[in-house]
């Protein structure tokens, strides 16, 4: 990944968390929630509360982007 690129990881129990009347999380929720700016966390937890029936995982990485500078002293 680029610098500055963001790489987001998650098990199957996030898009299949069901609700009580049986309506899954899915991926719209999830596109939702990330166009939001929302962390894996809280991510996590939103899958969790709306019903938690599998595992839930969710891995952010990010690249963070290093200024290196060209003034060596010798």
């Amino acid at each position: 990944i680029e610098p500055d690129d963001s790489l987001l990881l998650m098990s199957d129990g996030i898009v299949e968390a069901q609700n009580p009347e049986g309506e899954l999380f899915g991926f719209d929720r999830i596109a939702d929630l990330l166009r939001q700016n929302n962390s894996a966390a809280s991510l996590a937890n939103a899958a969790q509360t709306f019903g938690q029936g599998d595992d839930i995982t969710v891995l952010a990485i990010s690249r963070v982007g290093v200024a290196i500078h060209a003034n060596r002293t010798r």
